[in-house]
């Protein structure tokens, strides 16, 4: 068994050396593409890990950005066996879902040099979609850890700069991409959050903690709870998976 580095010390640490050359087909970073602070161009690091990966010789076949949900769904779908594939080392989870756990296991991202280098047009491809289930979740952990005004006139604030460089089709600002899109949606869901933030506290969950216990490399990819909210999304019941 032949260990290759993945070309990020920090992550070679947390995988024991790097990934099993030929064996890894698969990486998800877990949770979705939006961050505590808005999005953080998860898809974009992934299409950087990938292409260091590849250089390595490593076998990938992709890497996906998923809820638990949607992985569970992907898995059945495509026929893998989530817990024999992760005990065989062939497939990751990460947590891409916060700035400083990016920075943990990547290092410092010079954004500013990669958007003026040839990736810039790979990013115009990546603008984040996201979903309301993951704009509601990470949105109510942020005003739990910030409070209400602070998410608010954050928010504002970045769809003001977005609108006065809207020639663009994506916009950096500290470090975050932005679509006209995304930021109108996070604006219309701020009152919808604050409804499942108090849903949440009223049931007496501690979001900032529960929604941390992200999946890592040393914990099964199967083990994650339901945790029913008074809210609906789209006409439909909602759920917070906590893992």
């Amino acid at each position: 068994m032949q260990i290759i580095s993945t070309g990020y010390s920090k992550l070679d640490d947390l995988l024991g050396g790097g990934f099993v050359k030929g064996s890894t087909n698969l990486i998800v970073e877990w949770g979705g593409p939006i961050a505590e602070r808005g999005c953080l161009g998860d898809l974009f690091l992934l299409l950087l890990l990938k292409k260091r990966i590849e250089k390595g010789d490593i076998g990938l076949i992709d890497c996906y950005s998923m809820n638990p949900e949607q992985m569970m769904n992907y898995a059945k779908t495509h026929n893998i066996d989530l817990t024999k594939a992760y005990n065989e080392k062939k497939v990751y989870f990460f947590d891409f879902s916060s700035v400083e756990e990016t920075k943990r296991m990547l290092g410092e991202i010079d954004l500013n040099r990669l958007m003026a280098s040839k990736y810039v047009e790979i990013v115009k491809t990546l603008i984040p979609k996201g979903d309301v289930f993951n704009v509601l979740i990470s949105l109510s952990e942020y005003i739990m850890r910030h409070g209400t005004e602070a998410i608010y006139t954050h928010l504002t604030q970045e769809k003001e700069r977005y609108e006065s460089a809207k020639r663009t089709s994506v916009y950096l600002v500290e470090g975050t991409y932005y679509s006209r899109k995304y930021i109108d949606k996070l604006m219309s869901l701020f009152d919808s959050v604050t409804i499942l933030k108090i849903s949440m506290w009223k049931k007496g969950l501690n979001a900032d903690k529960e929604y941390r216990r992200i999946l890592s490399v040393d914990k099964s990819p199967l083990h994650y709870s339901k945790v029913p909210v008074d809210y609906k999304i789209e006409g439909k019941p909602a759920e917070i998976r906590f893992l």
